[in-house]
């Protein structure tokens, strides 16, 4: 009779194998496994509220001999064995007890999950990649004894070095062992990210001596941007005067009002906005990208834009297509082709040159803001001014048209300034409808506050152009 103590039983065995090897100390030739059903219900198992319990009666030699037990999946003992283990006996004659420590066969290794994300710079993140060795059935191998394979040859796991700004650890936090040769010393249970590093894929790679691979993936992802945080009330009051004046001259070099290159891209349209090519249509079909522009109607309009106190520059370029790349401060006057709300420059003035206007006046608007901000290819709403976030608040002068416009279609000599029109901020309303359908008049000065800390005084524009 033979009682084995085996120290990993696969929950999947089904059968086992045990082949007796020597016979008084000499080989058995061509020896054949004595198969044991380990199923509930066989004939050599009893199931009970402890469990399946199998037994069996074999008859051996008198003399050391020498066996080897494997355990195994429902493949049989054709398959790869779940367990081995070789022992030697003297047998005597009546009951012997054998002692065995079967020894997991590795047949694959996994990490448990096999990746994981943290945002960079954090430093606190955590996340599970316990490296597990599996059985032909895919169980984890768990408890003691030594890895091995079908052979019994000894299998040892190792763990690549982990990639700078990692560490490698058991579930208590402590350092995680490398190299295993079995369960017992497998406790890689999860990665620990040092903040340091910038976006991108780290990779821990382990292996074992039988030819078996796992991989574990830390994605470094780059923080979410910040907002800021929407407004418990509405703005109290109306900017008043500063004392200042805002000049859009462009001649004979143009006057930039606010920080330039605020904006990605620093000049020209975004990839969404008004791109052409030549005599195409945009924004719904208002808008078509001519050779030259028009002074059937030819007015300016005034943009100007805060974000959390600091004034910007709107970008030279939109609206036109072609144009050599001129950064601030420049005027653009050649280009492939020129939409009908374009700017030529950095001052902040918006010019509208509507080739078709049907008999509308100089003193009516033929666009809204809605149209500079599609061409421009940009998102403005009430939380939100390109890629600018926070809550905007909008003042305009007024719906009335304030002169400008008439040139016959004569450019002005270089330097000189027609009309010498000045908006005073004193006429400045707090607009609080969809900053998208504002109309456009000649002459019409428009502020956008993003964010806080904006001023609560503005300087009083003076409109330079007039064609």
């Amino acid at each position: 009779m033979k009682r084995a103590r085996p120290n990993y039983v696969s929950p999947n065995t089904q059968y086992a194998g045990i082949t007796l090897t020597q016979v008084s100390g000499s080989p058995v030739p061509s020896p054949t496994p004595l198969v044991v059903n380990l199923t509930p219900g066989s004939p050599d198992c009893s199931t009970s509220t402890n469990g399946t319990t199998c037994s069996l009666t074999a008859t051996y030699l008198v003399g050391l001999d020498a066996w080897t037990i494997a355990l195994y999946g429902s493949g049989g003992v054709t398959s790869t064995p779940l367990s081995v283990d070789s022992v030697r006996q003297n047998v005597v004659a009546g009951q012997n007890t054998v002692n065995l420590t079967m020894n997991p066969v590795v047949a694959a290794l996994t990490f448990a999950p096999s990746s994981g994300s943290c945002v960079v710079n954090d430093a606190t993140c955590v996340q599970g990649g316990a490296l597990e060795a599996l059985d032909a059935t895919n169980a984890v191998i768990v408890g003691p004894g030594n890895y091995v394979d079908g052979s019994q040859a000894p299998v040892t796991i190792n763990v690549s070095p982990a990639p700078s700004g990692v560490t490698l650890e058991t579930s208590s936090g402590a350092a995680a062992a490398t190299s295993a040769t079995g369960p017992a010393q497998m406790n890689l249970a999860q990665i620990a990210y040092n903040g340091s590093g910038s976006a991108g894929s780290l990779t821990i790679d382990a292996s074992d001596t039988n030819g078996d691979t796992a991989s574990y993936t830390l994605d470094l992802t780059t923080p979410p941007p910040t907002s800021t945080p929407t407004p418990v009330s509405s703005p109290q009051g109306v900017p008043g005067w500063n004392g200042g004046t805002v000049d859009t001259d462009y001649s004979p070099s143009p006057v930039v009002n606010g920080t330039p290159d605020a904006f990605n891209p620093p000049y020209g349209d975004t990839a969404t906005g008004g791109q052409g090519p030549l005599d195409s249509t945009f924004d719904n079909g208002n808008e078509t990208c001519e050779s030259s522009m028009s002074n059937n109607y030819h007015i300016h309009v005034f943009i100007g834009i805060y974000v959390n106190g600091s004034w910007l520059a709107l970008p030279e370029g939109l609206g036109i297509v072609g144009f050599a790349d001129n950064p601030a401060p420049s005027y653009i006057l050649y280009a492939t082709c020129f939409y009908f709300t374009h700017t030529h420059d950095s001052t902040g003035v918006f010019h509208i040159e509507y080739t078709n206007p049907n008999g509308l006046p100089l003193t009516q608007p033929a666009f809204s803001t809605a149209d500079l901000f599609n061409i421009w290819g940009i998102t403005v709403n009430s939380t939100q001014f390109g890629p600018f976030g926070g809550p905007v608040t909008v003042y305009t002068s007024g719906q009335i048209y304030r002169g400008g416009g008439d040139c016959s279609g004569n450019s002005p000599p270089a330097g000189t300034q027609l009309g010498g029109s000045i908006v005073p901020e004193s006429d400045l309303t707090l607009w609080t409808g969809d900053p998208n359908a504002i109309p456009l008049y000649s002459h019409e000065v428009i502020w956008f506050y993003v964010g806080s800390g904006n001023p609560t005084s503005l300087p009083q524009v003076q409109f330079a152009e007039e064609c």
